[in-house]
């Protein structure tokens, strides 16, 4: 009988360290979701939406011209890494350039921060939620 409650009580505490480690993944990703605008004041703006399902568009205002590109993204969550991969023309240039992007981050309820190089050392974009 003692055999039996510690197997129980092992696949209950299994359970639940799964159900732990999916609640701290998703915490992330719902912060993520909805509208940004980029906080520089420069002649280039972007604006990217995150939706739920995964996918973005993410909008380069750069003077007089548009460019829309549609994608996906993931996390890793232990890093604080967000992947971006763009559906894109394979001839534009703008707004990506490669096949994915990544960076390191920081989010909170009204403030986006993606690092240029890896552990946070300078910001490339930094974005506020849009209300």
């Amino acid at each position: 009988m003692t055999r039996r409650i510690s197997v129980v009580f092992m696949v209950f505490l299994l359970a639940a360290v799964i159900c732990l480690s999916a609640c701290g993944e998703g915490s992330d990703k719902k912060k993520f979701i909805g509208t940004w605008v980029t906080t520089a004041q420069t002649e280039e703006r972007i604006t990217v939406t995150f939706k739920e399902d995964g996918t973005l568009v993410w909008t380069d205002y750069i003077g007089s011209s548009t460019f829309v590109t549609t994608g996906r993204y993931d996390f890793e969550k232990d890093e604080k890494y967000i992947t971006i991969y763009p559906d894109r023309d394979p001839n534009s240039k703008l707004p990506f350039a490669e096949n994915e992007w990544g960076f390191q981050y920081t989010v909170t309820a009204d403030l986006l921060t993606f690092y240029k190089k890896a552990y946070r050392e300078e910001p490339w974009y930094t974005f506020k939620r849009q209300k």
